[in-house]
């Protein structure tokens, strides 16, 4: 959830949370259909080994378990925040460390195309040291005025390498997935602070609590001030939650395999370019939700605008093309390369073995028949 401003201006701010989203998204579909390619790739070269992207593909179960494994980490934040505030900003660094790690370690190989001693001059531990340097940096100067930007750059390299390693692999957990969490931010955001007559644990965790200690869980910008002295107020800060990318960002990816692996068409007719437009409809009516303030409360549920219009509007397309029942099943993306393959390679088998059988029944009636001829001869 985003949270209000103190002033009810549209802060052309806001827009710059729109461009980081968008591009995170597009990076890490374009990225996970690299890794697609590359397996398979090497599979039909033959290789067995470096043949699986290593990605962690959610489940059904998981998915409709998200409601409530969400709220209970919620509820940790909310109760517990002295305790675990610091085992987030850790975590986020760890995050922030492999972000950097794996971009580095995919750049490398295209800039050592033009130098070529590049590559044998850096190592693995280099990469390492390197990949530190930005993530101990933001920890140790997170206070700092300048720190959100830092914090903005590792959390989209962060979220890139999650798009990129968590999969869904159908469009049935896609829905199941994101209208649980349709369910979840609306609750949390404008459900909970009725029912409780207070206010709404969510934004209360995103903005750090009562110690004020932000807690790297977003993508935030500061509002343009409007005294005068300086050119923002690091007072105010638009934010927009991890979840509110990497959600719908799941189902762009998934959009991006079937306009690949599945239904190749032209990019700008894909399932991808679609929903990643649904996307920004979405944080445009988003934007457009805090201005009305609608609800009366300090920030908007993001995923109530973006699940209409990033899953309703594929649902509709996929519809109106006659393809959503393979989608619903996720045929042809790369969860399913090898299950299909053994398909195939069974139902031939199960040919052959069919086209034998009559194959030898034809000989043996043949057979009889010229030994019955041959008797009554």
């Amino acid at each position: 959830a985003a949270p209000s401003q103190a002033s009810r201006s549209m802060d052309p701010m806001m827009l710059v949370l729109l461009v980081m989203a968008a591009l995170t998204i597009s990076l890490g579909a374009t990225w996970a259909v690299w890794d697609t390619q590359a397996a398979r790739q090497v599979e039909e070269d033959g290789h067995e080994e470096g043949a699986h992207v290593e990605m962690f593909q959610v489940t059904e179960t998981m998915a409709s378990l998200f409601v409530f494994a969400a709220s209970a980490f919620l509820l940790v934040l909310f109760f517990l925040a002295d305790y675990v505030s610091y085992i987030i900003i850790g975590v986020f660094s760890l995050g922030a460390v492999s972000g950097v790690y794996q971009t580095l370690q995919t750049v490398l190989p295209l800039v050592s195309r033009r130098c070529p001693r590049l590559q044998s001059v850096v190592s693995q531990l280099t990469l390492l040291l390197v990949s530190l340097v930005p993530a101990l940096t933001w920890l140790l100067c997170r206070h700092l005025m300048w720190a959100w930007a830092l914090q903005d750059v590792l959390g989209v390299l962060f979220l890139v390498v999650m798009l990129r390693s968590v999969r869904l692999p159908s469009l049935r957990v896609a829905a199941i997935l994101l209208s649980a969490a349709f369910l979840y931010d609306i609750f949390w955001v404008f459900l909970q602070p009725h029912l409780t007559q207070s206010e709404s644990v969510m934004i209360h965790v995103a903005g750090g609590g009562d110690k004020r200690e932000p807690l790297p869980l977003a993508l935030k910008v500061p509002l343009f001030s409007h005294n005068g002295d300086h050119v923002f107020d690091f007072n105010r800060f638009s934010i927009l939650g991890y979840g509110d990318v990497v959600l719908p960002g799941m189902l762009c990816v998934l959009m991006k395999q079937f306009d690949v692996f599945t239904f190749p068409r032209p990019a700008r007719c894909g399932y991808f370019t679609w929903c990643l437009v649904g996307y920004v409809v979405g944080m445009l009516l988003t934007f457009l939700a805090l201005f009305y303030n609608v609800g009366g409360r300090s920030g908007q549920p993001a995923l109530l605008y973006l699940v209409p219009c990033t899953l309703g509007s594929t649902l509709l397309i996929a519809r109106w093309r006659g393809e959503l029942g393979a989608m619903w099943m996720g045929r042809g993306v790369e969860g399913d390369v090898k299950k299909e393959d053994e398909d195939m390679d069974e139902e031939s088998n199960n040919e052959e073995r069919e086209g034998s059988e009559v194959c030898e029944l034809e000989s043996r009636h043949q057979t009889e028949s010229e030994t019955q001829a041959f008797l009554n001869a």
